[in-house]
């Protein structure tokens, strides 16, 4: 990055354009992923993993 910076390549607004395209589709993508991730079939799996390490602990405890 301290390379890119001193370069000049910032002043050059082909490579804004072309470093604005790839943060774009950087966010695009991860927006996706995460949307595919959150269904509800991953959140009941995550329920049941904290529901057991809840129990663990509260077996200890008790």
């Amino acid at each position: 990055m301290v390379e890119i910076r001193d370069s000049g390549a910032l002043k050059n607004s082909n490579f804004k354009e072309q470093a604005s395209k790839l943060s774009s589709d950087i966010t695009s993508k991860a927006k996706n992923l995460f949307n595919n991730l959150n269904t509800q079939e991953n959140r009941n799996f995550i329920q049941r993993i904290w529901d057991s390490i809840v129990s663990f602990f509260q077996g200890l405890f008790n």
